[in-house]
């Protein structure tokens, strides 16, 4: 799980020789063929929205907390990171996840805020409890 979870995609092309190469008595395991377009692809067309519809589900009507933080990537973008924690009724627990990553216009409250309702709104109305 350490690497779903810690490394880049642009591994992803090293990883599927090692499948290939794992997985040699499986006729999908020994044709893969993963570059990193295909597996950005599959990230943004078809996990993002799945996980994304699952999370509206999770919290439904229910009470969450948003948690930001602003700050500079490398190439001085700022960025504003967003996480939801909620107790979601399907694990038993506490989550707290990823929600979204919105570039700032500034560093000011002005900004911040700003992009804070741009990534409610983005989100569906269902983060409007």
């Amino acid at each position: 799980m350490f690497v779903a979870e810690h490394c880049s995609i642009r591994v992803v092309e090293h990883v599927s020789e090692v499948c290939k190469v794992r997985f040699s008595d499986s006729k999908a395991g020994s044709e893969l063929k993963l570059k990193r377009s295909k597996c950005s692809g599959i990230i943004c067309n078809i996990l993002v929205p799945h996980f994304t519809e699952n999370l509206k589900n999770d919290i439904a009507d229910r009470k969450f907390s948003l948690i930001i933080d602003e700050s500079n990537d490398v190439s001085a973008s700022k960025m504003l990171g967003i996480v939801i924690r909620y107790y979601s009724d399907s694990m038993k627990r506490i989550v707290v996840t990823f929600l979204d990553l919105v570039e700032l216009g500034g560093c000011n409250a002005e900004a911040i805020c700003e992009a804070l309702k741009k990534s409610i709104k983005d989100n569906g109305p269902d983060l409007l409890n």
